[in-house]
């Protein structure tokens, strides 16, 4: 992606989402501001509980916040935790109408789509047999699946997804490329700075719910890298 447009795709202003614990008021996310235009692979980085998934979650539409106003243009798919919305009684099929359903997939898509999800997802066998029955790697392949053949113009990928068995995360993570490669935009939440550095087009860091740097992905990882030093010794 190195055709980055002036076409904004998401705009979030002065984004606030704050819950109560014992009494006190914390913010996850504080004063967040910043636009992601098309054509741009914008990498989020920080600590566990810096607010990265709960950004994740106002950008999909799953969290509301509590100030501020965000704006996407487009259809807006996020590969968070797999398998919401999954219910372990029905059986693989019906799973897979309600979790396309949950994730605003049209009903007519998601039928036209079964098959390839299914096979994807290497759950043939048990495709007629009831959710409980299924390992929980064959629950987040079969997540995974779901979201990956949704094609959505921005995708938001959050890395807690390494869905377990290697040979599935290889072919995941091809099928994650070739999403970034039709995607208008791409934010992707990480621990691994190596895939920043190489994939990213622009980077986030975000510490205690609030943006500390914005711009060019080597800078944000040598400051976030430079700032857990600094903690680590002080």
């Amino acid at each position: 992606h190195t055709n980055v447009s002036n076409r904004t795709v998401i705009d979030a202003r002065n984004i606030s989402v704050s819950y109560k614990s014992d009494g006190k008021l914390f913010y996850a996310l504080r004063d967040v501001s910043f636009r992601v235009h098309e054509g741009e692979v914008l990498g989020i980085i920080g600590h566990n509980g810096a607010g990265k998934s709960t950004l994740c979650k106002v950008m999909t539409g799953i969290i509301k916040p509590d100030q501020g106003k965000l704006e996407a243009s487009g259809e807006t798919a996020a590969l968070l935790n797999y398998g919401i919305g999954f219910n372990s009684q029905l059986h693989g099929i019906d799973n897979i109408m309600l979790n396309g359903m949950y994730l605003g997939m049209p009903k007519r898509k998601i039928v036209e789509r079964i098959d390839q999800i299914v096979d994807f997802a290497g759950i043939q066998k048990f495709i007629d047999k009831p959710l409980k029955q299924y390992s929980s790697g064959m629950k987040s392949r079969l997540g995974f699946s779901i979201a990956a053949m949704l094609e959505p113009d921005i995708l938001i990928v959050d890395e807690a997804l390494s869905a377990g068995d290697m040979e599935f995360s290889r072919k995941a993570s091809l099928k994650i490329q070739e999403m970034i490669d039709n995607a208008k935009a791409v934010i992707l939440v990480t621990h691994s700075m190596g895939f920043v550095e190489k994939v990213c087009t622009r980077a986030i860091w975000l510490k205690k719910g609030e943006i500390q740097f914005d711009g060019e992905p080597r800078e944000a990882i040598e400051r976030y890298k430079a700032d857990v030093l600094r903690k680590s010794t002080g």
